[in-house]
């Protein structure tokens, strides 16, 4: 299972050899575990045995965020350098829903070394997760202020573990696809995302197939996005190369002619950039539609 939001880590992931001794839980993309060994805890600099001696995720049973949103059993579930996620029940007056709830350490909990985002980081991921939810992307926002924000906790497996572990090549085709799709969107509106060179920590399958997008603190407006051009990187490297061969399947992208396509896509031409509303934009790069469905179709096809 993975949860709906990302922390940055400190120095390295947890290992592959001290995976095998514990459960972990995929976080946006960081592995958290549930059950670490004392020794692999005090290695690494941000480690739930540290955060606990600090006393930074005391949590209250019930904690009421406004007149019509109640949240209990609040959990500690993972932290980065500058922040830490409960995951928690939310209760409304429409029912009851699993969340994720993001805060910013407190100045005191700060590691030595890394300085204090402030307040309005928080508020503005929000407002970027707003506005990604208006075009049917990333996990459904419920509340967020300078103090935290709340948003549906997704169950789902990192991108490459999905590929990996799933047998049906069309599934992990219409998935690709997808995430492009959304991606087209994101450009389309002038957001840059920031998080697709390593898109892996920041894409959650759904037991659907239905990817959702996570991790919008870096968004950013921009009159050249890069999140296409990024994410196709991924979709010609060897990891996922090795992940569409896995389990039975046959599928290669052709990593060279999606490149080509990708460099096309993002044109200083005469073509028209893709807008929300369908109007021209004659600021930055114009983004070609044909030169996306080429790579869609390329995909399909693989």
């Amino acid at each position: 299972m993975a949860g709906a939001i990302g922390m940055k880590r400190g120095r390295r992931d947890i290992t592959v050899a001290e995976s095998d001794d514990m459960a972990t839980t995929a976080l946006g993309g960081h592995v958290v575990a549930s059950d670490v060994s004392e020794e692999a805890r005090k290695d690494r600099p941000h480690s739930k045995l540290w955060m606990e001696r600090t006393g930074a995720f005391e949590c209250s049973e019930d904690e009421q965020i406004s007149e019509d949103m109640v949240l209990k059993g609040k959990k500690y579930y993972s932290n980065g350098n500058r922040g830490v996620v409960y995951i928690a029940t939310c209760v409304m007056k429409g029912g009851e829903v699993k969340v994720a709830v993001k805060e910013i350490l407190h100045e005191k909990h700060i590691k030595p070394g890394r300085c204090y985002i402030g307040e309005e980081a928080l508020e503005k991921e929000a407002g970027w997760l707003q506005r990604a939810n208006e075009h049917g992307i990333g996990p459904r926002f419920l509340y967020g202020d300078s103090r935290k924000v709340i948003m549906e906790f997704v169950e789902g497996k990192r991108i490459l573990a999905f590929i990996t572990e799933e047998h049906d090549e069309e599934r992990c085709k219409k998935a690709l696809c997808e995430v492009l799709t959304q991606l087209r969107k994101l450009d389309s509106l002038h957001i840059h995302k920031g998080e697709f060179v390593r898109p892996d920590r920041h894409i959650l399958i759904r037991d659907d197939g239905t990817p959702v997008l996570i991790d919008f603190e870096r968004c950013k407006e921009s009159s050249t996005p890069q999140n296409i051009t990024q994410f196709v990187q991924f979709l010609a490297g060897i990891k996922l190369d090795a992940a569409l061969h896995s389990n039975g399947k046959n599928v290669k992208i052709n990593g060279e002619r999606l490149r080509e396509l990708s460099r096309d896509y993002k044109s200083q031409g005469s073509s028209t950039l893709l807008c929300p509303q369908g109007d021209a934009d004659t600021v930055g790069f114009r983004y070609r539609e044909q030169e996306f469905e080429l790579m869609l179709n390329l995909i399909r096809n693989s």
